[in-house]
């Protein structure tokens, strides 16, 4: 399901334009859902925390678990990767992302992070990444709210889809209700 690299690279120089806007030198991805939208790497979140790097300026980076190096490749991620051995391991997520930061490029000072990071994730990051100052910012959630042609057809069939759930559901109503049995258990009870 991975968008053309058209897409990422559009996306990215938007989140530029955002990050200047906000005098931001950076920002750190730190869900699944952002770090899909960012680079195209989809993956579920466990213990082994990934991180996103996207900079002003310059290349981005993806911090992975060393187990989803493959997972990463079958994917056709693009963007430079280096990952850490293992959580919660001798070198954290942190500490390797933290590294990586401290290459040449100079010193980052203000990251932006999006209002979902988890206060253990925020601490562990502060502490890394010394002289940085993390900000909530919501310049990758605006980002999200207008859809961009590529996601279109997606979501086109992502409507479809759950219309026709719906429909099924409404025909196992619709059938008990006219046979006077019982409503099927998935109907009586919330959730999913």
């Amino acid at each position: 399901m991975r968008l053309p690299e058209s897409f990422y690279t559009s996306v990215r120089t938007r989140l530029g334009a955002a990050l200047d806007e906000r005098g931001l030198d950076g920002f750190l991805a730190t869900s699944p859902a952002d770090v899909a939208f960012l680079s195209g790497f989809f993956y579920i979140a466990t213990e082994r925390p990934v991180y996103l790097w996207m900079p002003r300026e310059g290349d981005p980076l993806l911090v992975i678990p060393r187990l989803d190096e493959e997972y990463a490749a079958q994917q056709g991620v693009t963007i430079p990767t280096v990952s850490y051995f293992e959580f919660p391991g001798v070198v954290t997520a942190e500490q390797t992302l933290a590294s990586a930061l401290s290459r040449p490029g100079g010193p980052v000072r203000r990251i932006g992070v999006g209002a979902g990071v988890s206060v253990g994730a925020f601490k562990a990051l502060s502490r890394a990444i010394a002289g940085a100052t993390l900000e909530t910012t919501d310049a990758v959630a605006k980002l999200r709210l207008r859809k961009f042609p590529e996601e279109i057809p997606f979501h086109e069939a992502a409507a479809r889809i759950c219309d026709e759930m719906l429909g099924a559901g409404r025909a196992l109503i619709e059938e008990a209700l006219a046979s006077g049995g019982p409503l099927p258990a998935r109907t009586r009870s919330p959730g999913t």
